[in-house]
């Protein structure tokens, strides 16, 4: 996957579900982050900061090897994505 790939992936997600998330969790994916250290600010690509400046939302890497972050984390968003699909598909958003 390219960045450009990487940040029109997001951009859609936005315009598809008509918001922005305050908070980005991805993870370590070389595209959209450079580098992750744990005890240092992670280095994120130029064009994926500019998105999230531009967006006004914060990326926050998953920790390095705790992939189980990401496993907490998503339940939660199909959660939230089931609710907001059945408020588009009733007419109420």
């Amino acid at each position: 996957m390219k960045i450009n790939d990487w940040v029109n992936c997001h951009i859609q997600a936005y315009r598809y579900f008509g918001g922005v998330t305050r908070l980005l969790i991805p993870d370590n994916l070389k595209v959209g982050i450079i580098q992750n250290k744990k005890y240092e600010d992670p280095i994120l690509n130029k064009s994926y900061q500019e998105m999230a400046d531009y967006y006004d939302t914060t990326i926050i890497p998953t920790r390095v090897r705790k992939h189980h972050t990401v496993n907490l984390i998503l339940p939660c968003f199909l959660v939230d994505l089931y609710y907001v699909l059945r408020l588009k598909k009733d007419g109420l958003l």
